[in-house]
């Protein structure tokens, strides 16, 4: 069984045995399987976009699906709203603080 690292309105990240070393990122109708380093990379492209629409001149409207964020593939970006994106913003802050916990105590015990 999945062990469910975050969750709120817009999705959940959780961890999979049988996918050693990835945490499953499920938002809106994506779901991606990420290692630790591609997830700290996703989340800092997230946030890069996060901070640019809300220290813009030009505000966004919450509800208009305007906010591109190119990915790898060519002429291929995922799409949001700004709620949505603050949505995935928290996700991706508290899966990180949650995994930066665990390393903690690992090292602990």
């Amino acid at each position: 069984m999945a062990q469910l690292l975050h969750h709120n309105t817009f999705g959940y990240t959780a961890r999979c045995p049988r996918a050693a070393g990835f945490v499953h990122l499920c938002f809106g109708n994506l779901g991606l399987a990420l290692t630790p380093a591609e997830l700290a990379d996703f989340r800092t492209r997230i946030a890069s976009t996060y901070r640019q629409c809300t220290t813009g001149s030009r505000p966004c409207d919450l509800d208009a699906r305007c906010i591109a964020v190119p990915t790898p593939a060519t002429r291929m970006a995922m799409v949001f709203t700004l709620t949505e994106l603050a949505q995935l913003v928290e996700l991706l802050d508290c899966t990180a603080l949650f995994l930066e916990a665990e390393e903690l105590l690992k090292g602990e015990a």
